[in-house]
C-alpha cells in the first residue's frame, strides 16, 4: 500500500513502523503539511499516494494562540487546507484526523477548559468537510487516546528530546490503527448477521426457562444482553441483515421477540427467522438460497462451540466469529465484529432501507410460485426503471455495488469512490445507473454501467447489477436503453468482455443473450464481443418502460 502521511509534529517513528509492510511518502519536515496541502511537491504528486493520512496535534495547532477565535479561524484554516489537498487529489483516500488538545495550562478549578470547546469545534468543521468532499474521511485520532489514556499514549521525554509527542506505545497504536482503517475502507463488507437465540440474545434457554424465565433486562447480567441487542440495533441501521438460526419452536420465539418488554430487537428486525429443530447448516443454506447471497456474505454468531465448528467445517465460506468466554464482553464483541466485517464509510439511501428491500424480495418470490409464466409474472410487478448519469450523492452506493456484487457481474472490477470519480473525469467516459421499483416496494440504485466512448466507438468497461434483482431482465431494459442513446451521439459499434470468475455464472451468456457477436475467447477463457448498433438495437421485446432522468 502507497501511504502518504502529513503531520504538523514529527511522526519519523510511525513512518518507519508503517514502512515495515507499505510504501510511505514522508513530508520533508514536518512543518511543511500546509505547504503540501496548498502546493502539493513532485515527490508527493509522483508518488501517487492511494492513501493519504493528515494527522494532526491539537496543542501543535494551536501552539502561540491565545484566543479563542484566532484557535477557531486557524481550525478553519488547516479545514480549507485539507479540503485543496482533496481537491488536488480527488481518486485517493484522504483520511483527516480530529484533535486532541492535552490540558496543560494552569487555571482555577472553577474554570472550563477551554481544550474541551476547541475539541468540539474541529470536530463540527471537520463533520462538514467530510460531508462536503467524498474522498475525505475521519481518523479518530481522538478515540484512540482516549482508550490508551493520555498517560500512556504522550510521552513527555519524546516531545522535548526529538518534537515527538506520543510513546513507543502510542506509536505502535497509531500504525496499527491506521492500517486497520485502510483495510477497513478496502474490504468488501458482509451482509448478513446470522445470530443464535439462547444464551446469545438473552440469557438462559427458552425451552427450558420460558418466557418470564429467560434473563434480558436493564441491570445485572440481563443487561448484558439488552446492550447486545442495543449494538445489534444500531448495526442493522447500517445496513446490515439480521437473521435468526436457532433450535427452538418458531412460535415461543416470535412471542417472545415482539411480547417480552425488555427485548430490543423485534420480529421486524429480521430478515428471516429459521427457529426449528433442522441442523444450523442446512438452515444457513437455506438462508442463502432465499436471500440469493453468496455464503461469504454471512458472519455466524452463536454461544455453543459445537454448533460454530459444525458451520466452519461445513460452510467454511461463512465467518464464525469466536464467542466471548466472559459474557460481560458480548456488547464489545458485537462492537468489533461491527468494525471488523461490517464497516461503511457512508450510509446510502440502500443502506437504510435493506431490510425492508429484502422482505419485499421474499414476498416476490411468494408471488412467483402463483404464475403461470414469467411473463406474467413480470407484467404483475408493474416495474419502473429510471436511468441516468450518475449524480454525485449516488459516488458511495455505486462504488458499493462494484465492491459487494458477484454474481450478475460482467468483469468483477472493483472501484473506490476515488477511482470512480478518476474514471468519470477521463472525457468521454460515462457512468450510467439504474434505480428499480415494483409494486411491492422501491429496490433502489441496482444497476450500474461504464462505458467510455472513443470516437464512433464505444467499451462496455463494468456492468452489474444487484443480486436482489435478477431474473426481471432488467438488464435487457437498460442495456437496450443505453445503446439506443449511443446510436444518437452516433456510436456505431460497442464492445465488451466477460471475465469469468468463480461467482459471475449468471452473467455467462449474457451478451450472446442480448446479440452480442463473440469474437474471441483467450486462453483465460475472457470472452470478448462486439455489437454493431443499427435502428433495430432498440427494438428489443421489452416488459417495462425505462425512463431517463
Amino acid at each position: 500500500m502507497k501511504i502518504a502521511i502529513l503531520s504538523n509534529v514529527n511522526l519519523d517513528l510511525l513512518i518507519q513502523a508503517l514502512s515495515k509492510h507499505n510504501e510511505v511518502y514522508h513530508q520533508a519536515g514536518y512543518g511543511q503539511w500546509i505547504q503540501e496541502a496548498i502546493n502539493p511537491s513532485d515527490h508527493l504528486r509522483s508518488f501517487n499516494p492511494e492513501a493519504i493520512f493528515i494527522l494532526l496535534d491539537g496543542s501543535a495547532l494551536l501552539d502561540g494562540i491565545d484566543s479563542i477565535n484566532e484557535a477557531k479561524q486557524e481550525m478553519i484554516n488547516a479545514i480549507h487546507y485539507c479540503e485543496n489537498l482533496a481537491s488536488l487529489f480527488s481518486s485517493t483516500m484522504i483520511f483527516v484526523s480530529n484533535i486532541d488538545i492535552a490540558p496543560k495550562e494552569i487555571i482555577a478549578g472553577d474554570r472550563i477548559r477551554p481544550e474541551h470547546n476547541l475539541m468540539n469545534f474541529w470536530e463540527n468543521e471537520l463533520e462538514n468537510c467530510i460531508h462536503n468532499n467524498t474522498n475525505i474521511h475521519l481518523f479518530d485520532l481522538r478515540l484512540l487516546i482516549e482508550e490508551f489514556g493520555r498517560h500512556n499514549f504522550y510521552s513527555d521525554k519524546m516531545w522535548y528530546m526529538g518534537s515527538i509527542p506520543y510513546s513507543i506505545k502510542g506509536i505502535s497504536g497509531l500504525a496499527d490503527a491506521i492500517m486497520m482503517k485502510i483495510q477497513a475502507h478496502t474490504s468488501t463488507r458482509k451482509k448478513v448477521l446470522i445470530l443464535d437465540l439462547d444464551n446469545t440474545l438473552w440469557g438462559g434457554v427458552l425451552g427450558e426457562d420460558g418466557f418470564d424465565g429467560i434473563e434480558i433486562s436493564r441491570s445485572l447480567i440481563g443487561a448484558v444482553y439488552r446492550d447486545t441487542q442495543l449494538r445489534i440495533k444500531e448495526l442493522a441501521r447500517s445496513g446490515i441483515l439480521l437473521a435468526i438460526v436457532s433450535k427452538n419452536d418458531r412460535d415461543d420465539v416470535l412471542h417472545v421477540l415482539d411480547e417480552h418488554p425488555q427485548m430490543v430487537l423485534r420480529s421486524k428486525d429480521f430478515v428471516c427467522i429459521y427457529a426449528n429443530w433442522d441442523s444450523k447448516v442446512n438452515n444457513i443454506v437455506n438462508l442463502a438460497n432465499t436471500l440469493n447471497l453468496g455464503l461469504d456474505s454471512f458472519v455466524f454468531l452463536d454461544d455453543n462451540p459445537v454448533e460454530r465448528e459444525a458451520v466452519r467445517r461445513a460452510l467454511p465460506e461463512v465467518t464464525v466469529v469466536d464467542f466471548p468466554k466472559d459474557v460481560a464482553n458480548l456488547p464489545g464483541t458485537i462492537q468489533k465484529i461491527a468494525e471488523r466485517y461490517f464497516f461503511a464509510a457512508r450510509l446510502t439511501k440502500e443502506d437504510v432501507l435493506k431490510t425492508n428491500q429484502y422482505q419485499q424480495e421474499i414476498k416476490r418470490q411468494a408471488a412467483l410460485e402463483n404464475v403461470l409464466s414469467i411473463e406474467d409474472y413480470l407484467v404483475s410487478l408493474q416495474i419502473k426503471v429510471v436511468l441516468e448519469e450518475m449524480k454525485n450523492e449516488q459516488l458511495e452506493r455505486v462504488a458499493q455495488l462494484t465492491q459487494k456484487t458477484n454474481q450478475f457481474n460482467l468483469v468483477t472490477r472493483r472501484y473506490s469512490a476515488e477511482q470512480l470519480i478518476a474514471y468519470k473525469e477521463k472525457k468521454d467516459n460515462h457512468i450510467y445507473v439504474a434505480t428499480v421499483s415494483d409494486r411491492y416496494g422501491d429496490s433502489g440504485l441496482v444497476f450500474v454501467l461504464m462505458i467510455s466512448e472513443n470516437g464512433d466507438k464505444a467499451k462496455i468497461d463494468n456492468l452489474l447489477m444487484s443480486c436482489r434483482v435478477m431474473g426481471r431482465y432488467i438488464e435487457d431494459a437498460v442495456i437496450a436503453a443505453v445503446e439506443e442513446k449511443l446510436m444518437e451521439k452516433g456510436i456505431t459499434q460497442i464492445a465488451a468482455q466477460y471475465i469469468p470468475t468463480e461467482k459471475n455464472k449468471p452473467v455467462k451468456d449474457l451478451m450472446e443473450r442480448l446479440d452480442y457477436q463473440l469474437v474471441s475467447t483467450d486462453e483465460n477463457n475472457i470472452k470478448t464481443y462486439i455489437r454493431y448498433l443499427e435502428k433495430e438495437c432498440s427494438q428489443r421485446k421489452v416488459l417495462f418502460e425505462v425512463k431517463w432522468r
